[in-house]
């Protein structure tokens, strides 16, 4: 595995269901079990997976680097078993995604490996991660996998993190700690910088994402 990212790198760990469509394999794991769900994973090995709902964003977060110095680092971290884990990395690689590390718990719970990981946000399909998560401080987002894979603005990434008022959501504290700005990052900006901002980059970059120190 190659070595931890420095502080200066925007860190994102995302489960690989958010970022492939593993649905119809998720549907066997659920009405089955999980032997079954890894004869098909290991059926479909060399079957790249579809993009999942989150792929499009992982696209344009993972655009940062294009410029040869890497702003953000895209960990895949997964409940996943070590097979699944292969046709995950087969179709990462398929994809040609400059992601280079992933953590399979084989049904643990992910949020332990997040500061591991030195994960400053984390995206998940699975509504009990995203709450783990929450109540152990990390930011996180639930990626619902039915949503829509239009992209209206392929030029922007957008990240909001908000408290919610009602349950199961409800947050004592705030989770915006390592979180210092977030709405939107343009790769249009020449060249993409997580640390540039309003007076030195075009308007169209309207914000700066800043990971912890």
């Amino acid at each position: 595995m190659p070595a931890p990212p420095s502080t200066a790198e925007l860190v994102v760990a995302i489960s690989s269901r958010a970022l492939f469509d593993f649905e119809e394999e998720n549907l066997v794991f659920e009405t089955e079990d999980d032997r079954a769900y890894m004869q098909l994973q290991l059926a479909r090995l060399e079957q790249p997976a579809k993009p999942g709902v989150a792929y499009r964003l992982v696209k344009k977060l993972l655009g940062f680097n294009a410029d040869g110095v890497k702003r953000v680092d895209i960990v895949i971290l997964s409940r996943n078993d070590p097979v699944s884990g292969l046709r995950v990395f087969r179709s990462v690689k398929g994809a040609e995604l400059g992601i280079e590390r992933g953590v399979f718990t084989r049904g643990r719970p992910p949020y332990k490996y997040l500061n591991p990981l030195r994960a400053n946000l984390f995206l998940s399909a699975n509504a009990d991660d995203v709450r783990a998560a929450l109540a152990a401080d990390f930011p996180a987002a639930l990626v619902y996998t039915q949503s829509a894979l239009a992209d209206s603005h392929p030029d922007e990434v957008s990240v909001s993190i908000a408290t919610r008022d009602s349950k199961p959501f409800r947050r004592t504290k705030p989770i915006t700690r390592r979180v210092h700005c977030h709405r939107v990052l343009s790769s249009r900006c020449s060249p993409p910088s997580i640390g540039c901002n309003r007076r030195k980059t075009p308007a169209r970059c309207r914000c700066v994402f800043v990971p912890r120190s």
